[in-house]
């Protein structure tokens, strides 16, 4: 295998030494013409370890490693994963073993001694999908948390990919728009198994969530589900003028603002409120907006 090969010669033991000429030869370039193996029948997880077989031809000596490489990856970065334990099983298969990694539509290609094929783009490979198995964290909390947002939650699963790597994100919402909300600072905590990400600010309760790993989408995990915070109210401001404070007017159209925790991002005709005497129930429930962000 290889190229710009020169020749040497050894007559009663004296060699000819280094060529002096400048001629050379080349070995012809491999060639990739299929895939199959566990890797190509059904997707890898992202820990790796699936064997790919690699048909083509010009592959060199049976049992060399030394001189192949495998490489694959998404559109944009076919050179993205390397595959391990690759081995010459004869001059026209390569066996070879995915590399902890994520994505789909991988395309491979060969190296034998410096010289490479073109990516095949026949079949190609993809590890599989994450799954949620488990929601934990602060952000879990069964009462709730702030609608700023920012608190960690642990979404804990398989096919995750390495630890650290970027290609991740959450979503989260309620039932019917579960992609409402896109988790910040997501990150892969333990390589496979668990992702760390904050809330973003909302508002609302009964919340599921999903991963995206490198392109591929898991299902929304219905089994737990996240909240934010109750609103409270400690406060009420009258507008100019006033409200007496004997009752309000009764022509329905007296504004008050409202100082508390946990209304969410500022909003128009998002909230309502009602109000009354001990319950607060009696009257409303009337249409309100969100004019300071979380406290007004």
């Amino acid at each position: 295998v290889g190229t710009a090969l020169k020749f040497t010669a050894t007559v009663a033991e004296q060699s000819s030494g280094t060529p002096g000429y400048s001629d050379s030869i080349d070995y012809v370039a491999p060639t990739l013409t299929g895939l199959s193996g566990a890797a190509v029948s059904s997707p890898s997880p992202t820990t790796g370890g699936s064997q790919i077989v690699i048909a083509g031809d010009n592959y060199g000596p049976v049992g060399d490693s030394a001189t192949i490489a495998a490489s694959y990856g998404p559109s944009g970065d076919r050179t993205k994963y390397t595959g391990a334990s690759c081995t010459v099983i004869s001059h026209t298969q390569i066996n070879c073993n995915t590399a902890p990694g994520v994505g789909s539509g991988l395309q491979w290609r060969v190296s034998v001694a410096g010289q490479t094929t073109s990516s095949f783009s026949g079949e190609d490979t993809a590890y599989q999908a994450p799954t949620i198995s488990g929601l934990s964290g602060a952000a879990a909390n069964a009462a709730g948390t702030s609608t700023q947002g920012g608190i960690q939650l642990i979404l804990a699963g398989t096919n995750f990919g390495p630890a650290g790597q970027l290609l991740v994100a959450a979503q989260y919402g309620p039932s019917g728009d579960t992609s409402k909300y896109t988790a910040g600072s997501c990150t892969v905590a333990v390589g496979h198994t668990s992702i760390t990400c904050d809330t973003a600010e909302g508002a609302g309760k009964d919340l599921q969530w999903s991963v995206t790993v490198g392109g591929q989408a898991s299902v929304v995990f219905t089994s737990q589900t996240t909240r934010y915070g109750d609103p409270v109210v400690q406060s009420r401001t009258d507008p100019a003028g006033g409200i007496p404070t004997a009752g309000g007017s009764s022509v329905g159209v007296n504004t008050v603002t409202l100082g508390g925790s946990n209304f969410g991002p500022s909003c128009t005709s998002c909230a309502t409120a009602t109000y009354g005497g001990a319950s607060g129930t009696e009257y409303g429930p009337v249409t309100c907006d969100v004019i300071l962000s979380h406290s007004s």
